[in-house]
């Protein structure tokens, strides 16, 4: 969650409190697990039975796109996973070499 919506870092203690209702979640965090789960703020607080607060932090819209598709990877096999891994590095090279080949046409 730290990674995509700049919340926390959080621990399993901490998660584990909000969701036994031992600690109360700040109006920022209520909208970074809002992100990560992919699940509109307004929603997630009427679930909680909680008052939406007047001021909360806005994300990118590429967080909700990163935050379900780490959703979605977690349905996938070991072997399917190393294949997206591999397609996935094999895209970055391929970015980088376009960067590279892009650069040396301005000098």
């Amino acid at each position: 969650m730290f990674a995509l919506t700049g919340t926390g870092p959080l621990s399993a203690a901490t998660v584990g409190a909000v969701g036994h209702d031992r600690k109360k979640p700040s109006p920022e965090l209520w909208a970074a697990f809002a992100a990560f789960l992919t699940i509109p703020v307004e929603d997630l607080t009427a679930m909680g039975g909680l008052g939406l607060p007047a001021e909360l932090p806005q994300f990118a819209p590429e967080v909700a796109d990163l935050a379900e598709l780490i959703c979605d990877v977690r349905r996938l096999t070991v072997d399917q996973m190393r294949h997206v891994r591999d397609e996935a590095r094999a895209m970055a090279a391929q970015s980088t070499a376009d960067a590279n080949q892009v650069r040396s046409w301005a000098v």
